[in-house]
């Protein structure tokens, strides 16, 4: 029997060999999406999601005991859109002729 292997949205969201792939609700490396795609103050929707773990487990790394219990990278003025979900919030902006 080989290795199991785990699928984890993470592990979905690397490509081959480990390299980035661009998804409009990811982004692409930092939180970059392109100038025609949705986006949240410039950066993508899970870059800006308050309830983002991966990025508040990586501002807990090195403290004694984990103080951080949201997005750093998150604004409070964009907080109440993370009750939607991700696609209502992109058809929503559509329609109203709004990218950022």
């Amino acid at each position: 029997m080989g290795k199991r292997r785990y699928v984890t949205a993470y592990t979905q969201y690397r490509g081959k060999k480990g390299k980035n792939k661009y998804d409009e609700k990811y982004g692409g490396p930092g939180g970059k999406v392109g100038k025609k795609q949705f986006s949240i103050d410039g950066k993508s929707w899970n870059h800006r999601d308050p309830r983002n773990q991966r990025a508040i487990d990586r501002e807990n790394q090195n403290r004694e005991k984990g103080k951080i219990i949201l997005n750093p990278q998150s604004r409070e003025k964009y907080d109440r859109l993370y009750d939607y979900d991700f696609g209502a919030v992109r058809d929503a902006a559509k329609q109203l002729g709004i990218a950022t």
